[in-house]
């Protein structure tokens, strides 16, 4: 196989690691409409004397951005435990995380490919 095959079938493979990464997205786009309207609800809400605004806006990330919330939510917002919760997150995920491909996403693995390319080294 000459290397402009190679090269031609690597790019192939980026492009369907594109289009996964690309209807991710719209998955997730369409699934986080509906969570803001109800977020906006929540933030809306504010006539409850009850609510602070603090813990408006807690409610509100945590059920728009899930598990992920703590990577979002202005600092204002966070309590003490949520700062070291985010730091202990952003740890494991930095140091921790083990080996990087079989943690990657489809726009990691993208972007692996596309470098590959243009270093003009397809793998094996």
């Amino acid at each position: 196989m000459t290397k402009q095959k190679k090269i031609a079938e690597r790019y192939e493979i980026a492009v369907s690691y594109a289009k996964k990464h690309f209807k991710e997205l719209e998955e997730e786009i369409k699934s986080l409409e509906g969570l803001l309207e109800t977020a906006l609800y929540y933030l809306a809400d504010r006539d409850d004397v009850t609510v602070s605004e603090k813990d408006a806006y807690r409610r509100a990330y945590k059920l728009v951005w899930d598990d992920q919330w703590l990577d979002r939510i202005p600092s204002q917002y966070m309590e003490r435990k949520d700062h070291d919760d985010w730091f202990d997150n952003y740890h494991d995920r930095m140091i921790c995380n083990g080996d990087h491909l079989a943690n990657s996403d489809y726009k990691d693995l993208f972007y692996w490919e596309l470098n590959d390319i243009r270093k003009g080294v397809p793998h094996e």
